[in-house]
């Protein structure tokens, strides 16, 4: 997605720079040590801002995630040099330790409220010295308001999202809400599928989190119904495999989009907050239902029972009801595929995003001014 913002930049006769430091070769003891310290607070990085600065000379600067190599330090130098800084809150790290308000594949708000401490107490990396690391890092940026002082104005990708970041203190007049994209659609182009569909599909990692055990589930209850899931296999699975269910492995470009152009319909039964999962969108563009837990910013995208049907967190009754329910239903799956494609031709195509962020990157601007 950010070559694509750069390409749609430069397309429209901006000019685009980028800063980026590689985290790559983060692997001895001295290197995490060194990651540790400059995650907090990094000298090597502002010095190296700086210069990027002195010789590009930017109007504005976008920023997404600073750690662990490059720190909240380049935002006191883009203060020095009087230049406004946008950040893209992809996640929930300005107050949560790991970003993604989940520990041990459970939601947790424990370190909400200025309480990073928990992410330390219940060990959430799995790790003592990294949990209490990066416990140490993100109460830091909070307690010296590096963010909430170094950034002019944040967008989010869901207002959800947004709400969360406004109860921990971050004021509401400086987030926007931005809905991510899919590229390459038009009215024109990728017409609705002339399939019905011959299975309940679903793409992502293949996690507990993302509701990988509560799709074994529905599938040993709907043994008559085909499931095709499309990710990197992992080892989490330790229930034998029902019958009906395909692991199809990593797909993409052409064959990404045949498995959901030949879907009945897209499940996404989430255990967590998901940020605005990309496969929602490709799965609209092609005409298809979604079924989703009504959970964090999921109902923004998913109109219930106008282009999908949301269900309770977990509920293997309500996503059973859900499937079956699209299923036995052919019209109602088509109808609900095309409304899905007509709110994302509306509302998620990469030109209504560039328009909404030069609307954000306007109002930075005149903040600083």
């Amino acid at each position: 997605m950010i070559a694509r913002i750069m390409q749609l930049l430069t397309d429209k006769g901006h000019t685009v720079s980028s800063f980026f430091r590689d985290s790559s070769t983060i692997q001895s003891s001295a290197d995490k040590i060194n990651a540790f310290f400059s995650g907090i607070w990094s000298y090597d990085a502002a010095r190296q801002f700086e210069e990027f600065l002195k010789v590009e000379r930017p109007d504005l600067i976008q920023i997404q995630n600073l750690y662990p190599l490059i720190s909240p330090s380049i935002l006191d130098v883009a203060r020095r040099h009087d230049i406004p800084v946008v950040m893209r809150l992809s996640n929930y790290r300005l107050f949560c330790p790991n970003g993604l308000l989940m520990t041990k594949g459970r939601l947790c708000h424990k370190c909400m409220g200025g309480r990073e401490y928990w992410g330390f107490l219940k060990n959430c990396e799995s790790n003592i010295l990294k949990s209490a690391g990066y416990a140490i890092r993100t109460a830091t940026a909070r307690r010296s308001e590096a963010f909430a002082r170094g950034v002019t104005h944040f967008y989010a990708q869901t207002h959800f999202q947004r709400s969360l970041h406004v109860a921990e203190g971050f004021d509401q007049e400086r987030i926007s809400v931005l809905p991510n994209f899919v590229d390459g659609i038009s009215a024109s182009e990728h017409a609705l599928s002339d399939t019905k569909g011959s299975y309940v599909a679903y793409s992502g990692r293949l996690s507990h989190e993302k509701g990988i055990d509560l799709i074994y589930k529905l599938a040993e209850g709907l043994p008559e119904v085909p499931f095709k899931l499309a990710g990197a296999i992992g080892d989490f699975l330790d229930a034998p495999k029902p019958p009906n269910v395909e692991l199809l492995g990593h797909l993409s470009g052409d064959d990404l989009r045949n498995f959901y152009y030949n879907a009945k319909m897209l499940l996404l039964p989430s255990l967590w907050y998901e940020g605005f999962p990309g496969v929602a969108l490709e799965a609209m563009s092609v005409g298809k239902p979604i079924v989703a837990s009504n959970l964090g910013g999921m109902p923004e995208i998913v109109e219930n029972e106008t282009t999908g049907l949301l269900c309770e967190p977990g509920s293997v009754i309500q996503f059973r009801a859900a499937i079956e329910k699209l299923w036995q239903d052919d019209r109602l799956a088509l109808e609900m595929g095309d409304a899905g494609r007509s709110k994302l031709l509306k509302e998620f195509t990469a030109d209504v995003y560039y328009r909404n962020l030069m609307d954000v990157y306007e109002t930075a601007l005149d903040i600083q001014r």
